[in-house]
């Protein structure tokens, strides 16, 4: 199938950090069927990686909003193996780590303005949430696949709890890392989470310039 032909391009062009050919290629899946979870969520990543800086803040918007839909595609696909869902996910979920440092390096480059820093501390701020939030999907579509759980969503909890940890001049909800580390130990009972020191708060303390 024509589909196929261009799935495999994107995930060649993907495996070889081609990110214009794989933005090209996944899009061409998605035009196809607009509820390929994978086309969705890599053509919305590289939509912002191989964008312009001063697009990035909206892109990023974008790609949070895109996240529930995307997993959700996953779990109800009829294409897919079990193990291929799996695959898929913790492939999702290692990108999903990777951005809120990648958001917080191009917005912090181009934030020179007030509205700049503004958009830079909500992005932090999102980045966060993400990060719980895309666990959270994970284990309410895949609520009885206790190995998904235990291994996707709570490692995206642990980064959760680490992020906003390192982060603390980032205004966030104080009270999620305890939330989440009880969530955690239903699965990891020798988990503890990491507590705020001097160290932990030197980004913080930059990115809590910005938040102002």
């Amino acid at each position: 199938m024509e589909e196929n032909k261009f799935l495999k391009a994107a995930r060649t062009a993907r495996e070889d950090n081609n990110a214009t050919d794989a933005k090209r290629y996944y899009e061409m899946v998605k035009m196809d069927d607009p509820n390929h979870a994978e086309a969705k969520f890599f053509y919305s990543y590289y939509t912002i990686t191989s964008g312009i800086k001063g697009d990035a803040y909206n892109g990023y918007i974008t790609f949070f909003e895109m996240l529930p839909s995307a997993v959700k595609a996953v779990a109800r696909s009829e294409d897919m193996t079990n193990t291929e869902k799996t695959a898929l996910l913790k492939d999702m979920a290692n990108t999903v780590k990777e951005m809120p440092m990648l958001m917080y390096q191009v917005l912090n480059s181009i934030s020179q303005t007030s509205h700049g820093k503004e958009q830079l501390a909500k992005t932090n701020q999102r980045s966060i949430r993400m990060l719980y939030s895309f666990g959270d999907e994970i284990e309410k579509n895949f609520s009885n696949d206790e190995e998904i759980i235990s291994t996707i969503s709570v490692d995206l909890w642990k980064s959760g709890i680490s992020l906003q940890r390192k982060w603390v001049g980032v205004a966030f909800d104080k009270t999620y890392p305890e939330k989440y580390a009880s969530k955690i130990q239903k699965y990891d009972s020798s988990y503890t989470p990491p507590q705020g020191n001097a160290l932990r708060g030197c980004i913080g303390s930059i990115l809590g310039a910005f938040s102002h």
